[in-house]
């Protein structure tokens, strides 16, 4: 067992950037609850809900801008990293899904050949996304009236 002393120790040589011993990619997911993030370098992809957002961390550390429309190729690359990592992951022993069925990563496409989304098609998701979450947060406003 590690101890909290060393463990404590390796998180600040990490942040203070001492150690070089850390993940080039960091994976997180709420399976049941549809959400999940990675984090590789200055990028992180999120998606939450069937929103899905790219941000630059180097470029916008508060993460206000979701640059997904503009980088197809990194929104491609870490949504396939993700795939990767969570299909490894064991069933939850809660008995429930590693995903929902409402994921839909960036590349999914029905036939056995995997189709790349143009940016337009990128664009047009991210719209809908958007208008999903517009109508959804108008249905919590009025039904809390």
């Amino acid at each position: 067992m590690v101890s909290t002393n060393s463990v404590s120790a390796f998180i600040q040589q990490v942040m203070t950037g001492e150690s070089t011993q850390h993940h080039e990619t960091i994976f997180w997911s709420k399976g049941k609850e549809d959400e999940w993030a990675v984090r590789r370098g200055d990028w992180k992809l999120h998606w939450t809900k069937g929103n899905l957002e790219l941000v630059s961390l180097a470029d916008d550390p508060s993460e206000q801008k979701n640059v997904a429309a503009g980088h197809f190729a990194k929104v491609q690359e870490l949504s396939n990293a993700y795939d990767q990592w969570i299909a490894k992951m064991v069933d939850p022993i809660t008995g429930g899904q590693k995903r929902v069925d409402s994921f839909k990563p960036a590349d999914t496409n029905p036939t056995p050949e995997k189709k790349e989304l143009t940016e337009r098609e990128l664009k047009r998701e991210q719209i809908r996304a958007e208008r999903e979450k517009q109508r959804e947060a108008e249905k919590k406003t009025k039904n809390q009236s």
